[in-house]
């Protein structure tokens, strides 16, 4: 943690450059850690990485509250199905304000 107070987190083990940004102005690079990844990488139709960042500090805002990961299987694929749907079961203890901030 920074003086000023600012926590950074980062995950740079695989990540997309500016620079591949195609004609549509989006990136096209399926990239990232599986339980953290946004659904719009997952269906490789491109995705802004600035959306796709904030799905993943949303995961890990959720872990961080919840103790696990919102959508994860043992099963990959059955992982990223979750994520793509997006249905998420938040635990009875989160008060409705956590469960709307995270909806």
């Amino acid at each position: 943690m920074y003086e000023t107070g600012s926590l950074k987190v980062s995950d740079f083990g695989l990540s997309a450059l500016y620079e591949t940004k195609r004609q549509d102005g989006l990136l096209h690079t399926t990239c990232g850690t599986p339980a953290y990844v946004a659904p719009e990488v997952i269906n490789k139709r491109g995705y802004d990485g600035e959306k796709a960042d904030i799905w993943s500090s949303w995961v890990i805002f959720f872990v961080l509250l919840a103790g696990y990961l919102p959508f994860h299987d043992a099963n990959l694929m059955v992982m990223y199905k979750k994520i793509s749907k997006g249905e998420l079961k938040c635990p009875e203890h989160f008060p409705s304000e956590v469960e709307n901030l995270l909806s």
